[in-house]
């Protein structure tokens, strides 16, 4: 009988010892991020009034130039200038892009087109697990 109440008790115990409760991070990454973040793009042409870009989205890099495959609209960042040609690598520790809806033009050959619009955006953005833990750790007044 003793064994058997120094085993309950040791059971007991065991079970309710306090939970370990480590801090969440600040910033989780952003679900919105698109796989077009880990992209190569080469300018195809430059739309001043649309403030943006059709671009290719390259297939393959090589050092100056890219094999082009699909086309795509990037909009265009603030203080970021865009130029025919000109190969953009967005992929950053702090940006993203997203689809953001769709962009149609004319081609010189009267075809209608109709291309994802890229984005960027933050990255990471505020854990809202991270907010509710640091509120239970305010001591309660």
């Amino acid at each position: 009988m003793k064994k058997f109440v120094l085993l309950l008790s040791v059971l007991v115990c065991g079970c309710t010892l306090p939970a370990v409760i480590t801090q969440p991070s600040k910033t989780i990454e952003n679900p919105k991020c698109s796989d077009f973040s880990n992209k190569t793009f080469e300018i195809l042409q430059t739309l001043s009034n649309e403030n943006g870009a059709l671009a290719y989205v390259c297939k393959q890099e090589y050092s100056t130039s890219c094999l082009p495959g699909m086309v795509v609209f990037l909009k265009k960042p603030k203080n970021t200038l865009f130029y025919d040609e000109q190969i953009i690598s967005p992929s950053s520790e702090e940006k993203c892009l997203i689809i953001d809806g769709t962009y149609e033009y004319t081609t010189k050959n009267k075809v209608l087109k109709t291309v994802p619009k890229l984005k960027m955006i933050d990255k990471y953005i505020p854990n809202p697990e991270y907010e509710k833990w640091e509120k239970e750790q305010k001591p309660k007044e």
